[in-house]
């Protein structure tokens, strides 16, 4: 028996009419026909919510193949029809004794999402897809841990990619990426259970309950499910109730973009400039017509019939430079935007309408611009090479001397991987390849290229500007670039960083501004290794870049910071060793990164050898003082001056005060005071000092079991510590 059924469908932004179709009660297709779109200034209501006329009516099919295959094999669920040789595989390898079949229909099913999910490119992380590809991952390992199946996620996932891979043969290529991202994710989450457990019962031990919101914050902040809760609440003897909807209400939560809220913009009814960026983006100057003047936002600003200037968009910053008027001034141009397809010029001084000018842009900057915008579609290219299909743009940002592309990836990029980028980038360049910039129809740029196109975002119109650089790179993008890679001279990397969960930032130059990197980094080198050659003679550098990252890390700096933090670690040794009486040592090492590594392990070698000799000359010190200490009414005295620093001092003083029932005042010749006492004793350590550092020329202060002070009359010190003396006397004979 079939059946039709017609509603409204809403969801995701959008609405229309919903038409069903059922077999025996069995949904097995829906066609939406969708034109509405979600709008709060709309006159169509769907669901108390406004909705307005899409501009593209488009009609969503949907058919239900693997319900269709059900009905026609007539299996007890539709799972043994879509996942027989899955779930086959999982009730063999499970040492359950009580086989839950609800958790192995689900792990199949979880396992095929996984394989479509990440050979997609689908990063895990905390937002949007990726927090959902994370939440399924974790899903199927608790299936697992309830199935008591002792194999990795990655093997399930491999034998779906087996099956898959006749229909989907892309899904093989990123075989080895969708293994290592699992087994990566697999042990991210039972470090997460670990640690969970302990903040678990710290939770129950101070508030004795967890609330609903308390479940999903630990859940949505710490990755702590709330089955895991209950375990350990239980073991504790509380207990916890879990909403039935509770992952539903955690996706939701990263599921949307956020709203952000709609800038006001400016209507003007003007006709579209003529875009003459587009026309030669080599072009440094141009006439043009001012057809509209006025103020905006207290800012004066022109439109011209045509222009050069590039308006700010896509990550790359407005042009700047001039226009000349009649009259012959040159007035600034200090900023340019487009407002539908009209492009404001934003100048220091007020412009007439209808004068004829000559508008000249800065070229120099203009194209440092295009160098490293086509500089960053090469990185792109290069990192997708490299790393795989996943890597996808998540945001770029241009300047005249540098410039960042972002980019999804799981893991932090090995110095290795950055050389290699950095190298396979500048092969495009030396290879010197055409950028081509088509304007296509959007149907057929989409059928020739996929939906790659959109890395940067999906531009408005029916018309896409592609820009097509031969096996590197293709991608719809409005910005200006040079006509072939060669045009770039250099690419260098500077930096790269993990600026949120599966996403990697790399900063860039290119052109001029590298080769002054690249100095930049000879420089550092130099002076890094003249720091250096104090312990360490290094032999002929391959590759200054990668030692100086390598050494760089070895301390958790920019590169930039090294000669400065290796001055400091290298004065610090030499110190250290002349305290310990041990001659200075001499080494050869093959590169920078290993000098620092190996400093850095002889900086922390000597400094526990010099702890251990200050402790052993503390313990010395403090039992001969104690040895001589004076007793008045059961309570020890000690007052002395010693040769030795200020830190040695206090620990001496804190020593003895800490384990003997005592009083003591010590003092040095660099006219260093310090008076501690035993806690037990009532006795206030900041009056004795504030009145013994009179003596010295200058103050002090502490707590009252432990005060010290100092000043400049430092011949005084004796004279200083005789009286802190007299007064623990006094408070002692008050006592």
């Amino acid at each position: 028996k079939i059946n039709y059924k017609e509603q409204t469908w809403y969801g995701g932004g959008n609405a229309g009419p919903c038409f069903e179709v059922l077999v025996d009660g069995l949904e097995v297709a829906t066609l939406v026909f969708m034109n509405l779109i979600e709008d709060p200034d709309g006159n169509v209501k769907v669901n108390n919510t406004s909705y307005s006329k899409m501009p593209l009516e488009v009609v969503d099919t949907g058919y239900g193949l693997e319900r269709l295959a059900w009905l026609t094999q007539g299996t007890e669920t539709v799972y043994e029809t879509v996942f027989p040789e899955t779930i086959e595989f999982i009730l063999e390898n499970s040492k359950s004794h009580d086989k839950k079949m609800h958790d192995v229909y689900s792990l199949a099913d979880h396992t095929k999402c996984l394989a479509f999910m990440l050979g997609d490119g689908i990063v895990p992380s905390n937002a949007k897809a990726g927090y959902l590809a994370r939440l399924i991952i974790r899903r199927a390992l608790r299936f697992m841990d309830s199935l008591k199946i002792n194999l990795n996620l990655s093997d399930i996932v491999e034998l779906q990619l087996n099956i898959l891979s006749n229909d989907f043969p892309e899904l093989k290529k990123a075989r080895n990426q969708i293994v290592e991202i699992l087994d990566l994710e697999t042990e991210k989450f039972y470090e997460t259970v670990e640690r969970g457990e302990r903040l678990i019962k710290n939770m129950i031990e101070k508030n004795k309950k967890i609330d609903e919101k308390t479940l999903v914050d630990l859940y949505d902040t710490h990755g702590i499910h709330p089955d895991i809760v209950k375990r350990v609440a239980s073991s504790t003897g509380v207990d916890i109730k879990i909403p039935e909807n509770f992952e539903s209400m955690v996706a939701e939560l990263h599921s949307h973009e956020k709203k952000t809220e709609k800038k006001k913009t400016l209507k003007l009814d003007l006709s579209d400039t003529r875009l003459l960026y587009y026309e030669d983006e080599y072009a440094k100057e141009f006439d043009a017509n001012v057809i509209w003047s006025g103020k905006i936002e207290n800012k004066f600003a022109i439109a011209l019939d045509k222009t050069l200037f590039y308006p700010e968009g896509g990550g790359q910053p407005a042009d700047k430079g001039f226009i000349k008027t009649e009259s012959g001034k040159n007035i600034p141009v200090e900023h340019v935007e487009r407002i539908g397809n009209v492009i404001l010029h934003y100048v220091k001084e007020e412009i007439k309408k209808g004068e004829k000018i000559k508008g000249v842009i800065d070229w120099n900057r203009r194209y440092s611009l295009m160098k490293h915008h086509t500089s960053t579609h090469l990185i792109n290219g290069a990192c997708r090479k490299l790393l795989g299909e996943h890597v996808w743009q998540a945001g770029s940002q241009l300047d005249v001397d540098s410039a960042r592309f972002d980019f999804s990836h799981y893991k932090p990029l090995t110095i290795k991987e950055i050389y290699e980028i950095e190298k396979l980038a500048n092969e495009f360049i030396k290879k010197n390849i055409n950028v081509e910039k088509i304007w296509m129809d959007r149907n057929e740029a989409e059928k020739k290229y996929g939906f790659r196109l959109y890395q940067g975002g999906v531009p408005k119109g029916k018309k896409l500007r592609v820009l097509y650089i031969k096996d590197v790179d293709v991608e719809a993008c409005g910005g200006t670039h040079l006509n072939k890679t060669g045009e770039a001279e250099i690419i260098k990397i500077q930096k790269t960083e993990r600026i949120q969960d599966g996403v990697i930032r790399i900063i860039f130059s290119a052109g001029i501004h590298a080769k002054k990197f690249i100095e930049l980094e000879k420089n550092i080198y130099k002076k890094a290794a003249d720091i250096l050659s104090k312990f360490y003679e290094i032999r002929d550098e391959k590759n200054i870049s990668i030692s100086l990252k390598e050494a760089a890390n070895v301390f958790s700096i920019s590169i930039e910071q090294l000669p400065k933090t290796l001055d400091r670690f290298v004065k610090e040794t030499n110190n250290f060793l002349q305290q310990l009486n041990e001659p200075v040592f001499k080494e050869k090492t093959d590169n920078l990164g290993e000098a620092c590594k190996k400093l850095f392990q002889s900086w922390k070698k000597y400094q526990k050898k010099l702890e251990k000799k200050r402790e052993k000359i503390i313990n010395d010190l403090s039992n001969n003082l104690i040895n001589q200490m004076q007793k008045i009414k059961s309570i020890g005295l000690i007052a002395d001056v010693l040769d030795t620093d200020e830190k040695t001092l206090a620990s001496i003083a804190d020593n003895i005060g800490g384990k003997e029932k005592a009083v003591v005042v010590l003092g040095n010749k660099n006219g260093f005071i310090i008076c501690a006492s035993n806690r037990e004793i009532n006795i206030d350590c900041i009056k004795i000092i504030r009145e013994a550092a009179k003596l010295l020329g200058g103050g002090g202060g502490g707590k009252p079991n432990l005060a010290q002070g100092g000043g400049p009359l430092k011949h005084k010190i004796k004279e200083a510590v005789e009286t802190g003396k007299k007064l623990l006397i006094k408070e002692i004979d008050n006592i």
